[in-house]
């Protein structure tokens, strides 16, 4: 009412209102802020991730005729690229689609430096210092909390799916994607001078607890009265030796899909906190590479720690899958988890639509509409074979 063509907030209020699962007020948000500012590339990338196109309509001839206008920038036309790209796919125009997503991917990997040493050097240094021997050293740190339940693995994985089961439950409060592992890896390089891991041997059986009672602290502001609480920041699986370490009680669910369906949901989507690796389909693949690797060591050295929850089995045979999730997390079996998509909960994440629908099969073997434009990426992650 203070300022009424404010196309800006009404953006955002779709935004929240699309995490919330009120996708049609939503869209409407959307209409309204490209009715004041027809020319907003973002309205439109959000408009058309919120809504399913089944036809060639005016709200992609519309993104298309300012996708072709002079002057605009290289941001509008990334958000462009993006919403181009999720409509002719939604409608099986799959070689337009990928070649809108080429494009919206180069444009936006030109904003910024990245090199996959450093991951690489990290990945390395991970797999050096978290050994079999370290985890008998150090048995009988930490903090015996069974609350967490971590959720990890690759973004587009099905990490928001399993939250969004988990959460359904009675017992268990959903909190998201949460920053506090990460902040306090790298904290830790304050006490010794070192950053992470290179620092860890330095740490002792009182750090350690220390961190554990610290994260469980952050987590319970979360929910008082929840008996578990989910973390489902994908990326803490670089953290599985320093969760293991200080929280031994805490579950940890890895997410696993078909490498080539998951990078595909990777490069296909536009993401709000940056993942600098996603945006081209070479690194893409070596860095899933990296990942790969990382995961088969925490097996290797923690074994029968990690559950693997596969996506493509979970889809298959949802009930099954989802009874032994729950006994895995130590869960009376109930039957809000089979109807998740009832929650009422914010998703804060790319998936707000997905896990307002039942489960779903037509996302398996995606890639093979664009397998020949995903060549680059198939020989990153498998080589030759």
């Amino acid at each position: 009412s203070l300022k009424p063509d404010f196309a800006e907030a009404y953006n955002s209020l779709g935004y929240v209102r699309q995490c919330q699962g009120r996708l049609e007020e939503a869209i409407t948000c959307y209409h309204k802020a490209l009715s004041i500012k027809p020319g907003y590339a973002k309205a439109h990338r959000l408009l058309a991730m919120a809504r399913r196109h089944t036809a060639y309509d005016n709200g992609i001839k519309a993104m298309e005729l300012l996708y072709c206008k002079a002057g605009i920038s290289d941001e509008q036309k990334t958000h462009l690229a993006f919403g181009l790209g999720k409509s002719f796919e939604d409608l099986g125009q799959y070689e337009k689609a990928f070649d809108f997503w080429l494009t919206g991917n180069r444009l936006y990997r030109k904003t910024f430096l990245y090199d996959l040493t450093l991951d690489r050097r990290i990945t390395k240094r991970l797999r050096e210092v978290f050994t079999a021997s370290f985890f008998r050293q150090y048995q009988g740190a930490g903090v015996r909390d069974n609350t967490p339940i971590f959720i990890l693995g690759m973004p587009r994985s099905g990490t928001s799916l399993v939250e969004q089961i988990l959460a359904s439950h009675p017992r268990v409060y959903g909190a998201g994607e949460l920053v506090y592992m990460k902040q306090i890896c790298l904290g830790t390089a304050g006490a010794t001078g070192q950053t992470f891991p290179d620092n860890i041997q330095r740490l002792g059986f009182e750090a350690f607890t220390a961190l554990g009672r610290e994260y469980v602290r952050q987590l319970k502001k979360h929910s008082d009265t929840a008996t578990f609480i989910t973390d489902k920041m994908p990326q803490n699986f670089l953290a599985v030796g320093m969760i293991r370490v200080m929280l031994p009680g805490a579950r940890i669910i890895h997410c696993r899909r078909n490498p080539m369906d998951t990078c595909l949901s990777i490069f296909k989507n536009y993401f709000t906190s940056q993942q600098s690796y996603a945006y081209d389909l070479k690194e893409l693949g070596e860095y899933y590479r990296l990942y790969q690797e990382l995961m088969d060591h925490w097996h290797q050295v923690l074994p029968g720690v990690i559950h693997d929850l596969h996506y493509e089995e979970l889809v298959s045979e949802p009930e099954g899958q989802i009874r032994n999730l729950l006994k895995v997390c130590g869960l009376p079996f109930d039957e809000t988890c089979l109807d998740f998509y009832q929650t009422d909960r914010a998703v804060l994440t790319t998936s707000s639509a997905q896990v307002r629908r039942p489960i779903y099969r037509d996302s398996l073997l995606r890639w093979k509409c664009y397998e020949n434009q995903m060549e680059p990426l198939r020989k990153a992650i498998f080589g030759g074979q």
